[in-house]
């Protein structure tokens, strides 16, 4: 690779190799944007891999308890795994339909700030001026 003098902007994706001035850099922030006298970073937000992960198996256990606790109710085994009739609807029926609906409404809300990207933006720095703006 070689880098020449109108070399003048540069552009970093995903943990490429980004080309500044006359030496090569690894970018590890997720995309970057450099010239001589600005440099912009962006911010991934709340939409990564992990908030993803945390947000499935959230709702997938808070689902397989409210499903737990509704069976005791019902008397009928709606998760074939666990027989009703061994657990009774008060109070264990009742705490674990609780904690069901606790964590659905815990996982909404891990859900709407993926949907949202919360505290998705961009660093700008201006060397020029002097001036470090973040938005968020």
């Amino acid at each position: 690779m070689r880098v020449t003098s109108e070399t003048k902007k540069v552009k970093s994706i995903f943990f490429g190799y980004s080309l500044n001035s006359n030496k090569m850099q690894l970018d590890l922030v997720c995309m970057s944007w450099r010239s001589e006298s600005i440099w912009i970073e962006f911010i991934v937000g709340s939409r990564k891999t992990s908030n993803f992960c945390w947000a499935f198996i959230l709702f997938f256990g808070s689902l397989g308890f409210l499903l737990v606790g509704t069976s005791s109710y019902l008397g009928r085994n709606l998760i074939s795994l666990f027989p009703s009739q061994q657990i009774v609807f008060f109070p264990q029926g009742i705490v674990m339909s609780f904690y069901g609906i606790a964590g659905l409404f815990i996982s909404f809300y891990l859900w709407c700030t993926i949907f949202w990207n919360v505290g998705s933006g961009y660093d700008r720095f201006d060397r020029k001026e002097g001036i470090v703006c973040i938005f968020r």
